[in-house]
């Protein structure tokens, strides 16, 4: 079973990811790491003096990572000999939820202090340094803290009927499709990615992206809400099967909590049913 932990940022920590181009939280290094298993929750905590206590991120972990890779990320040396990095299908952008009505109410998994020392007025965030596990009804509570905010929500976007890809009005769609393939841009690039728009090719793709070596074929899918449904072209299914580059980046909530999940042509098959919803009818010739 999946265990969740707190994990606190510093002031300069919650900075830089707060004006960096790239709003997804990637990884997580603290030597306490050492205990954190792939499958296990960090909720990222931080403390500023107007703001108080923060709920800033969440990471899936998904794997640990290693020394070549902590040295590529710090530009050297890394301070810490363990790291994890967030499962790439579930990465979460960076936000800022006030926690100061939940810190009477944070529990851990503890004998001798389950509970953060608050007397309502002052708050010692050195409390918050070690990695804590929290029972399972803090977890709950975060997590519905979580899923409930809304503070990403665009005034110019409230699309909140559709569930996928395709499947809302002209309009609606083209808002999240746009504000999708943005997403898709950005978090590629900021890994380092040459991204090419192809939109206008009709190749059966939206973007084509290079790094050294590596290709990608990208199509885009941007959804609305949470479900992970959208509609697939014949062109799409054909590259699909053709090209061992294609993917499917698809963004729930594509235009207020945007999360890309992502499938190759082998799992676009193996993790989704794909229902036929349209036929082309062509008059029968006469004999």
């Amino acid at each position: 079973m999946a265990k969740n932990y707190t994990v606190y940022w510093t002031n300069s920590e919650f900075k830089r990811i707060k004006n960096s181009n790239d709003p997804y939280i990637q990884y997580a290094f603290g030597n306490q790491l050492k205990k954190v298993q792939p499958g296990d929750i960090l909720w990222i905590l931080s403390y500023t003096k107007n703001d108080g206590l923060l709920l800033i991120g969440k990471i899936v972990v998904g794997r640990e990572v290693g020394h070549a890779e902590a040295r590529r990320i710090f530009g050297g040396r890394p301070w810490s000999q363990y790291g994890v990095a967030a499962d790439e299908q579930t990465m979460e952008m960076f936000r800022e939820i006030s926690l100061n009505n939940e810190i009477s109410k944070l529990r851990f998994i503890s004998k001798t202090n389950d509970r953060l020392k608050y007397d309502g007025s002052f708050f010692d965030a050195q409390q918050l340094r070690a990695v804590r596990e929290l029972t399972t009804n803090s977890a709950s509570r975060l997590n519905s803290l979580w899923s409930s905010d809304k503070g990403r929500i665009s005034d110019t976007a409230k699309i909140i009927n559709s569930t996928g890809g395709g499947f809302g009005t002209p309009e609606n769609n083209k808002k999240v499709e746009i504000s999708a393939i943005k997403h898709v841009i950005q978090y590629l690039k900021a890994r380092n990615w040459k991204v090419a728009s192809v939109e206008a090719d009709r190749k059966g793709y939206d973007l084509s992206c290079q790094k050294g070596h590596q290709k990608m074929h990208i199509e885009v899918k941007g959804i609305s809400g949470s479900e992970v449904a959208f509609i697939i072209t014949n062109g799409e299914m054909i590259r699909a099967q053709q090209d061992g580059n294609f993917y499917i980046y698809a963004v729930t909530d594509a235009t207020s909590n945007p999360k890309i999940h992502i499938y190759d042509c082998i799992q676009l098959t193996e993790k989704f049913e794909i229902i036929p919803i349209a036929f082309r009818v062509f008059k029968k010739q006469s004999r």
